[in-house]
C-alpha cells in the first residue's frame, strides 16, 4: 500500500513572479530574524490571482534605499529594508486537482519540489549560479528555462515549445 509519496512541479502553466515588501522603522535598528520573517510572511499573503504559489525564494535585501544589496541582511543596521522575493507559481486549478487526487486516494504528500531545481543542484556548481548562468531544460512537450545570478533563482519559465514539436 503506498500512503505517502513526493511531488515533483513541472507543466506548461508554471512560471515565476516578483514580489517587494518594504519595511520602515522609526528609527536605525539592527536587522534580525524576525524581521525577515514577518516580511516574508507578508509576502506569501499576497494574493495571486488564479495562480496557486508553491514555493517562494528570497532574491537580496535592499537597505536605506542604496544601490547596495545584501543575501542576508540580518545583524545590519538600517531605517528602511526592501525584500525582493521570487514566487514560483502555477494555476490554482491544476494545484487544485492535484491536491483533490490525492485525497480521494487517501494518500498525503510528504514533500514536494520543483523539477528544474532538482535539475539544477545535480547539474550547476556554486560558481555557475554565482556567475549567472540559463539553464534550458527541453522535454517532449515543454522547455523549462531557469535563469540563476549571485547564487539565486531569478527568473523561471515554461514555454509550450518541447521536442515532439521540433521533430514534427
Amino acid at each position: 500500500d503506498i500512503n505517502m509519496l513526493y511531488v515533483t512541479h513541472n507543466g506548461k502553466s508554471l512560471s515565476s513572479s516578483k514580489t517587494s515588501v518594504e519595511r520602515v522603522f522609526d528609527e536605525s535598528k539592527i536587522v534580525d530574524d524576525l524581521d525577515i520573517l514577518n516580511m516574508q510572511q507578508e509576502c506569501e499573503a499576497i494574493p495571486l490571482e488564479n495562480k496557486s504559489r508553491l514555493f517562494m525564494y528570497p532574491q537580496e535585501f535592499t537597505l536605506d534605499n542604496k544601490s547596495i544589496t545584501e543575501k542576508d541582511p540580518i545583524g545590519v543596521s538600517c531605517k528602511t529594508i526592501r525584500g525582493d522575493y521570487l514566487s514560483v507559481v502555477m494555476n490554482s486549478n491544476l494545484t487544485d486537482d492535484v491536491e483533490r487526487t490525492f485525497v480521494r486516494a487517501s494518500v498525503s504528500v510528504a514533500d514536494s519540489f520543483l523539477s528544474i531545481i532538482n535539475v539544477a543542484d545535480y547539474l550547476l556548481s556554486a560558481d555557475d549560479r554565482q556567475q549567472g548562468c540559463a539553464l534550458v531544460d527541453f522535454g517532449a512537450d515543454t522547455t523549462t528555462l531557469s535563469i540563476y545570478k549571485n547564487g539565486v533563482l531569478k527568473y523561471l519559465r515554461v514555454l509550450p515549445i518541447g521536442s515532439s514539436l521540433i521533430t514534427s
